[in-house]
């Protein structure tokens, strides 16, 4: 009788020992996972940041050279063709030409796309594509800066062309006429 009590207690703790093991497993499980979730999600936003921070050589050029010319705001190259899943950067340049310091903002609106081939209106509102500062800044006078305009094209879109609207304003009125932002989707 001591032996089969030995074995029915040998049994129990075995399958104690099974419960206890499993559940550490989940348990390193599952902080793996949330670790690798919390990497990806870093890196996303390290390298968005790092993008957005930052102007190729050509655009920050062309805005000197087109704000130096006397234009108030740039953008030089307000065209891209962006493949769907892909991201790209704008630049906007303001200049401020008045005699006393001016608080500038930027905003940019979706207006909405049209179907490639066929030109009918793609509608919808496609401003979460973009990421730039839209927080207004000081400019003394004739101070300039360069505002990149990070856009990231989401997978399941329509190919077509976009088409957004880039408005400035100083002290809280319009300090010149909207730009047109294209974004192309092959």
């Amino acid at each position: 009788m001591p032996r089969a009590y030995s074995l029915f207690s040998f049994n129990r703790n075995k399958k104690g020992i099974e419960l206890s093991i499993n559940f550490l497993v989940i348990i390193i499980l599952s902080i793996v996972i949330f670790s690798l979730g919390l990497i990806m999600v870093r890196t996303f936003f390290t390298k968005t940041a790092e993008i957005k921070s930052e102007l190729d050589t050509q655009t920050k050029a062309k805005i000197s050279e087109m704000l130096s010319g006397g234009e108030p705001t740039a953008v030089p190259f307000n065209k891209k063709t962006i493949s769907a899943g892909n991201m790209d950067v704008f630049g906007i340049g303001i200049m401020n030409i008045r005699k006393e310091p001016q608080n500038f903002q930027i905003k940019i609106e979706s207006k909405g796309g049209f179907e490639k081939g066929t030109q009918d209106q793609i509608e919808g509102d496609f401003s979460t594509w973009l990421l730039y500062d839209e927080e207004p800044f000081s400019l003394d006078p004739y101070e300039k800066n360069e505002i990149p305009v990070l856009v990231s094209v989401p997978n399941a879109v329509e190919k077509g062309t976009y088409v957004f609207d880039v408005s400035v304003t100083a002290n809280g009125q319009q300090y010149t006429s909207p730009h047109k932002i294209y974004v192309e989707v092959p």
